[in-house]
């Protein structure tokens, strides 16, 4: 860089001649520019000095000529600190902070635990000191552009409209999936507000694409008229404007947080687990066994019917249960 500076290069020449970007380089010039003038160093005043650069980069970096850490390996005294430390019982993050604070020396946390995971492969214990024995826990994703345009067109459920709410009309629907064994699957389950009468469709994952084709295929099985639905903002019900197209009717979307708001479909899934616990492995489940399941459901007396069941409620004729 101080040759090809010395000759008039500028620096996007510089950075394709020698393939870094021309940010790399500029920031390079900054740390190697000549501030003021020393007996050691004769470049000018605002130029580019590679000695000055490469006598302040051994300088900050002197501590650490007795180690190497880059992500898990981590040597040297830095590693005995951070074993007797450890023993000691505290947390990688108290560790990473104390070496800034006493020496100077960057080193994350993610880098001592990367640097405990490696060690737990080769047989070491050295994850037991963690307080939560090495369960860390799980960070959610930041959502993507495109959830967000998502939620941008969503449709608040204070727009749904007041046959809904009041429950005076069949035909508003409230969905949510009920999850059994992890990896095993879930259990669309769709309810009609005013009658409870309940439609369960088994998917194999929780993709909106899959989820809305259970729901559509569900509606048009069961020949029910669907007047609105509404839902949580999972991401299992994503794409909704596809459903709506299918089905006709708009979707609705409850606030965050506020599973009351689809209570009706929350009391259901805890009937329907009275038959299907939790934790059951639904790969274990047919179609005719959910079939009954929901067969059950509809043919059960609620108090909130007056001890009409669904089936009785839905089509206004009356069953003889019992006999």
């Amino acid at each position: 860089m101080e040759r090809f500076l010395a000759r008039g290069k500028t620096k996007d020449w510089i950075a394709l001649e020698m393939g870094f970007h021309r940010s790399t380089i500029y920031r390079e010039f900054g740390r190697g520019k000549v501030v003021k003038s020393t007996t050691t160093n004769v470049t000018p005043l605002g130029a580019y000095s590679a000695y000055k650069a490469d006598c302040d980069w051994k300088s900050k970096t002197y501590h650490r000529r007795d180690c190497l850490f880059r992500g898990y390996k981590i040597k040297g005294w830095v590693e005995d600190q951070i074993r007797i430390k450890l023993s000691m019982g505290w947390s990688p993050e108290q560790i990473s902070e104390r070496f800034s604070l006493e020496k100077n020396l960057s080193i994350s946390h993610e880098a001592i635990y990367k640097f405990i995971s490696s060690c737990q492969k080769k047989g070491e214990t050295l994850h037991h000191y963690l307080r939560h024995f090495g369960r860390r826990k799980r960070r959610f994703k930041r959502r993507s552009r495109y959830w967000e345009l998502q939620h941008q067109r969503r449709k608040s459920i204070e727009a749904r409209p007041k046959e809904a709410n009041q429950r005076t009309e069949a035909g508003h629907f409230e969905r949510d999936l009920m999850l059994g064994l992890r990896g095993t699957g879930a259990v669309l389950t769709i309810v009609d507000r005013k009658t409870r009468y309940t439609l369960l469709s088994k998917v194999e994952t929780t993709h909106a694409e899959v989820v809305n084709s259970a729901t559509a295929a569900a509606c048009v099985h069961s020949r029910a008229k669907i007047r609105t639905m509404t839902n949580d903002n999972g991401h299992e019900f994503g794409e909704f404007w596809k459903l709506e197209a299918n089905m006709k009717a708009p979707v609705y979307f409850t606030h965050p947080l506020c599973p009351w708001e689809r209570g009706t479909v929350e009391n259901t899934i805890g009937l329907l687990r009275q038959y299907l616990p939790k934790r059951t492995d639904l790969r274990t489940i047919d179609e005719e066994t959910l079939q009954a399941c929901q067969d059950a459901l509809n043919s059960r007396p609620r108090k909130s019917l007056g001890y009409l069941t669904p089936d009785e409620a839905r089509t206004g004729k009356r069953r003889k249960l019992i006999t």
